[in-house]
């Protein structure tokens, strides 16, 4: 056993990993000196948070890795944490007060990629087929309509319960994220079990694999956008600018290395 270095609070799973060693090892931590490492009832809330985390939160954080999927796996992730509160409702409530914050993909716009997941059983992409249908207008939207906030805004996010399904989450909004990725949904007249044969489906999906969902582009994109914002003099030469660097910096990916090793 040693003591852990710095760890900055953005390692999440770094900190996952050393409370599983100490829950592991939990009964030789309770014979050290007190406060050696923990005091108190510590050592019972960590085993209690490592028990979620492995029930809980591992399945969904490792699988979670495309568009297509984040809607069923969110799903699924709510109406786990309803269930852990017979497990422990302190711990499903603050996680469900975070979650409740972050349910982009389980928004009309963005619960239509569910039809893409293969992992989905057929039934209920089936389902959502049938409803999307239904909910087609005659002009698909350019905007989401279900917003609050200025200018874009934000969406407006569903109520979940234990008998929520992805098609349950549909609306008129679904069929802005169609319009914008321009994806052919001649797909839907037909069986599942037809889809995968499809040349329209096979477009459409290849574009929503190509979506990326990880963080690394958005903060990418915040981090460039903080170092030239103060550089531009107008909108027009500022996103001129961000260009110039995207392309250079693919051009020459390795730049950086090189003259850290030059130095």
């Amino acid at each position: 056993m040693r003591k852990p270095g710095a760890m900055h609070k953005a390692r999440w799973m770094a900190k996952v990993i050393y409370a599983i060693k100490m829950t592991l090892y939990s009964e030789q931590l309770r014979n050290l000196p007190k406060g050696t490492v923990a005091y108190g009832d510590q050592l019972d809330k960590l085993k209690d948070f490592v028990i979620f985390i492995t029930h809980v939160y591992c399945d969904w954080w490792l699988k979670c890795q495309s568009i297509k999927r984040a809607p069923l796996m969110d799903l699924h992730l709510y109406k786990t944490l309803l269930s852990y509160k017979q497990v422990n409702a302190k711990i499903a409530n603050s996680a469900l007060r975070v979650l409740n914050r972050h349910l982009w993909y389980l928004t009309p716009e963005m619960v239509v990629f569910g039809l893409f997941d293969f992992n989905a059983p057929e039934r209920d992409r089936q389902e959502m087929a049938s409803r999307l249908k239904t909910l087609k207008p005659e002009d698909l939207p350019s905007v989401p309509s279900n917003r609050f906030g200025s200018d874009y805004g934000k969406p407006s996010f569903p109520s979940i319960d234990h008998e929520t399904s992805l098609s349950d989450l549909l609306s008129t909004d679904s069929w802005f994220a169609v319009k914008l990725l321009n994806l052919d949904m001649g797909f839907l007249e037909e069986p599942v079990d037809k889809w995968q044969k499809m040349e329209s489906f096979q477009l459409s999906a290849s574009k929503v694999d190509n979506i990326k969902v990880i963080n690394d582009a958005a903060e990418r994109g915040v981090k460039l956008t903080t170092d030239y914002r103060a550089k531009s003099k107008s909108e027009f030469h500022f996103q001129n600018l961000l260009q110039v660097v995207e392309k250079y910096r693919k051009e020459k990916p390795h730049l950086r290395k090189k003259m850290k090793t030059c130095d």
